[in-house]
């Protein structure tokens, strides 16, 4: 029996102390620097910062990556992730599972099929813990996130600023935007229930669904077609109908008779053209 057990033991306590071995000679800085490389050729104007990448019993560990927009004057940050994990696949026939965390309980789960579409799923992502959505509003933003998709794989020879194939869907719940306070306008916080959302990538961005309800409530539907390397000029074509609660109306204050002046029948009813810069809003004419 104790014969046994040795023959069994010396072959494990080889793999273990190999896994050691590579463990401690793991090359992670290089690996790190060589994904940030190839990220940047790939797609120039997205950015992408890493610590040294750990090798471990559960597979391979990042502790902390940035992904940055490269930007005429200085890159502009776009998300922080923490524990980037490419775990070791159980069922490797599946694909590659990957996990990140986000701010402090956002979770980002996805799997890396070897052919094929990738799935993810982001759960419990906090709106005030994403820096490019802070800046592209420019105005105070509170939720939670959930949402289930996939992406296909870009085709050789895909231009990098061209949204690949995918799909999105999902909701989001607690929301508060604003106070909003510039050129001597100021408006009070919006609070948005929930927002329930599903989205198609092919070039363009469609809108197939976006329905919210809160202090604001309507929906959104159209199309985006992005420019990933200057969002600012991505074309927007949406319509837009809204109804408000009075209770927020009333704390337009002077602010309030313009709005009624917009309103037909409680609602509003519009287009929003132009880019992400300059986004140009036109009331939709309905008869009283």
């Amino acid at each position: 029996m104790k014969r046994l057990l040795l023959i069994l033991l010396v072959p494990l306590l080889g793999v273990a102390l190999l896994a050691l071995g590579l463990s401690a000679h793991f090359p992670g800085a290089a690996l790190s620097r060589f994904v940030a490389t190839r990220v940047n050729l790939a797609v120039p104007q997205l950015g992408v910062v890493l610590t040294p990448a750990e090798l471990g019993w559960g597979g391979l560990t990042i502790e902390r990556v940035e992904l940055l927009l490269n930007g005429a004057a200085r890159p502009t940050a776009l998300v922080s992730l923490r524990d980037l994990r490419l775990a070791v696949p159980w069922r490797p026939w599946r694909g590659l599972p990957v996990s990140a965390t986000l701010g402090d309980k956002g979770r980002i789960d996805a799997l890396v099929p070897w052919r094929g579409a990738v799935s993810f799923a982001l759960r419990d992502i906090r709106f005030e813990e994403i820096p490019a959505l802070r800046g592209a509003l420019r105005v105070p933003i509170r939720g939670s996130l959930r949402v289930d998709g996939a992406l296909e794989r870009p085709p050789a020879g895909a231009i990098g600023n061209e949204l690949p194939k995918g799909r999105l869907s999902g909701y989001a719940e607690g929301i508060e935007i604003g106070p909003y306070a510039q050129g001597g306008v100021q408006l009070p916080a919006a609070r948005i229930e929930r927002v329930d959302l599903k989205l198609t990538s092919d070039r363009a961005l469609e809108v197939e669904q976006f329905a919210f309800r809160g202090d604001v409530q309507g929906t959104v539907s159209g199309s985006i077609v992005p420019r990933l390397d200057r969002p600012e000029q991505s074309a927007l074509r949406l319509n837009v109908q809204a109804s408000f609660r009075p209770d927020w109306l009333q704390r337009l204050g002077a602010l309030r008779l313009l709005f009624d002046a917009m309103l037909v029948n409680g609602s509003l009813n519009g287009t929003v053209t132009g880019t992400a810069g300059r986004p140009n809003f036109a009331l939709v004419p309905r008869s009283r």
